[in-house]
């Protein structure tokens, strides 16, 4: 396992999640991490708390989970499952999550995720411009395609019905939808 620290120009990619200041009630089991370089298993070294994806790492997001505090980060970017499943059909390859994002909030704003919904209404709010970047217009790249499987699938007859309390026959359900 290769392990190095990101770059600054590589972080910057990211949204960085300032976790310092749940490490007050587990700063003790900080210190009694062994060293960096020790090995947790042969080859495997424990590497520093705060690189991402070292044991070490997993450990202290382990202890802070655990340690009692609030500890919650919202990845929800919609109000219900159908308007999750509709954003996650607006991004995918080849499509920015700025765009992505931003013709979700267009539909959600114009109350286009809702059952049985129109084909035309969701087409004409994706093929409308978008201003992503101040001053510069984009468009939607396959707008017909994303609004027909939007469509399709908020015109599901099994919409009513989706299994939400269980994990695996909520995969099978997901895997159920085009797009």
């Amino acid at each position: 396992m290769i392990q190095r620290e990101l770059t600054f120009e590589e972080t910057d990619a990211y949204q960085l999640n300032d976790e310092t200041e749940h490490w007050g009630d587990i700063s003790e089991a900080i210190y009694d991490l062994p060293n960096a370089d020790k090995e947790v298993m042969p080859g495997v070294s424990w590497g520093e708390c705060g690189v991402v994806f070292t044991p070490a790492y997993w450990k202290i997001q382990y202890l802070m989970h655990n340690s009692g505090n609030d500890f919650t980060i919202n990845y929800r970017l919609g109000e219900n499952v159908l308007e999750e499943v509709v954003a996650c059909l607006l991004g995918g390859f080849g499509l920015k999550a700025e765009m992505g994002l931003a013709a979700f909030e267009r539909l959600v704003e114009r109350g286009l995720i809702k059952q049985g919904v129109e084909f035309e209404p969701i087409l004409e709010a994706l093929k409308e411009g978008f201003e992503i970047n101040v001053g510069k217009k984009s468009h939607y790249r396959f707008p017909n395609q994303k609004a027909k499987f939007i469509f399709e699938f908020l015109n599901r007859p099994d919409l009513n019905n989706v299994p939400v309390e269980d994990d695996l026959e909520l995969r099978c359900w997901l895997m159920g939808v085009k797009g």
